[in-house]
């Protein structure tokens, strides 16, 4: 009977079952660490990917690529760059191999970070949405274009005329023609989730590109961070889907407003 894909997994388990043997290891250890870290944390399946969830919010995510595995901590690793020196991060992410899995100790430190900061977050509304309003700042194209090009292995070509990203030779992103969209190719359900999260920012492309996962972004509806996490799933998504599976049988009338 043929190994089930990660793609189909509603569980954790499910998940992990499909993995290897290293790497469904090392993210068993990291599963461990993270509820001894908070037993009151709630596991899902969110963007495709194993997540645990506190007080009915996501706390933190962890998932396996083909090369590496990986752990979504969020904002504090920035704010832990000496714990996490000799290890590949960038925003939100931890990288490292399945052969050499995180201590439990910084797991459990990151973890209980993110915590705290949330907390911290909760005990000042106010002031928190104050700093929100005056930072926030709407991405233009050149910003798009910064976070994309910021991602591992990223590089910027061109397609019907119009500025895209790619990464193992295979587009992630692109941007719109008339600068005030960019489009993200998710997978469908994360495509769901963002449409139903921020509805005033995300809508499918039309047609079968749309359904296949294909979203555009409204640059002057989303702000940096969750445009930076499109962005970044997007990316995953190209590193970890079967070279087999390419695109849409038939090409779309219309992508963005103009035709094909």
């Amino acid at each position: 009977m043929a190994a089930m894909s990660t793609r189909s997994a509603t569980t954790v388990d499910e998940y992990l079952a499909a993995l290897p043997a290293d790497k469904r290891a090392a993210l068993q250890w990291l599963r461990r660490h993270i509820r001894a870290a908070a037993p009151t944390a709630r596991e899902c399946i969110s963007y495709g990917i194993p997540a645990f969830r506190l007080d009915g919010k996501l706390l933190v995510h962890f998932g396996a690529a083909a090369r590496h595995c990986a752990f979504y901590p969020g904002a504090v690793v920035e704010s832990h760059k000496d714990d996490l020196a000799g290890y590949d991060t960038s925003k939100g992410t931890v990288r490292f191999p399945p052969e050499s899995p995180l201590p439990a100790a910084l797991i459990r430190k990151l973890v209980k970070a993110q915590i705290a900061r949330r907390a911290a977050r909760r005990q000042r509304p106010a002031l928190d949405a104050a700093r929100r309003v005056k930072s926030r700042r709407m991405p233009r194209p050149q910003d798009f274009r910064r976070i994309a090009l910021g991602l591992k292995g990223a590089v910027e070509g061109a397609h019907m005329g119009h500025p895209d990203f790619r990464a193992n030779g295979r587009i992630f992103a692109a941007l719109h023609g008339d600068g005030l969209k960019g489009m993200v190719k998710l997978t469908p359900d994360q495509q769901q989730e963002f449409v139903q999260q921020y509805p005033a920012a995300f809508e499918p492309e039309s047609g079968a590109w749309g359904r296949q996962g294909c979203t555009a972004v409204r640059l002057d509806s989303v702000d940096e961070d969750t445009l930076g996490a499109a962005l970044t799933l997007a990316r995953r998504n190209v590193e970890s889907r079967p070279a087999g599976r390419t695109r849409p049988r038939r090409v779309p009338a219309r992508v963005g407003g103009r035709k094909t």
